[in-house]
């Protein structure tokens, strides 16, 4: 037998449908050291893909959505605070980052540039991480700042690979890059492992995809 719980003069019944006719109150955070448009959303609406949410609630005070600083407090958009995101679809399990194969990692890494995943990211490269394209910065918080300035963007970066193949401690990989949307490039990337299976350096070579006509122009023939 079912009772009914009294609340003074209400039942249960009318405290639920008070309180649920009440709009969830908005919420505010406050920026912390690493956090990114993309990391908050993650964390606070449930997909990075909705930091767009969060930069036009906050557009007075960003102006650029790459550039927040520690100590700022955003608005977290009335229709995200305290609504449950629905859970995902069941997807296949992800190997941990010990089990996978060096191919599986560079290939991993290559495409946080696409997803904004920076903890991949972080779990993959080494501390003393050494990058040789002289466009970035060394190290791996130079990197992991790359990642969340494309995902920031407003066109998503996409990533390719066309082949891949393994020699000892070293990957190579051949991919059509869009950074941003940009233009497509292809590249050559090297990447070194060490003894810990972390990525611990990278080469590459990359080269904007000339259209049929430009090649043709320069070469006289196809």
């Amino acid at each position: 037998m079912t009772h009914t719980k009294k609340f003074g003069a209400l039942s249960m019944a009318a405290v639920l449908s008070l309180s649920l006719a009440v709009p969830a109150a908005a919420a505010d955070y406050t920026v912390q050291k690493g956090d990114s448009l993309w990391k908050i959303a993650q964390e606070k609406l449930g997909s990075g893909l909705k930091w767009k949410e969060i930069y036009e609630a906050n557009k007075e005070s960003i102006r650029v959505p790459n550039r927040i600083y520690v100590g700022q407090v955003l608005h977290i958009p009335d229709n995200a605070a305290g609504t449950a995101t629905p859970a995902p679809p069941a997807e296949p399990a992800v190997p941990s980052v010990e089990a996978r194969t060096q191919t599986e990692k560079a290939l991993a890494l290559i495409n946080t540039f696409a997803t904004g995943d920076t903890d991949t990211a972080a779990s993959l490269l080494a501390e003393g991480y050494i990058q040789h394209n002289l466009a970035y910065g060394t190290g791996e918080e130079a990197f992991i700042g790359s990642v969340e300035y494309l995902a920031s963007a407003p066109v998503q970066t996409t990533v390719e690979n066309i082949r891949v193949f393994e020699d000892g401690n070293y990957v190579f990989l051949q991919t059509v890059y869009n950074f941003a949307g940009a233009g497509e490039q292809v590249a050559f990337d090297i990447f070194r492992f060490d003894e810990n299976g972390e990525i611990a350096e990278h080469w590459d070579v990359m080269e904007t995809i000339a259209d049929a006509s430009t090649w043709q122009n320069s070469n006289g023939k196809f």
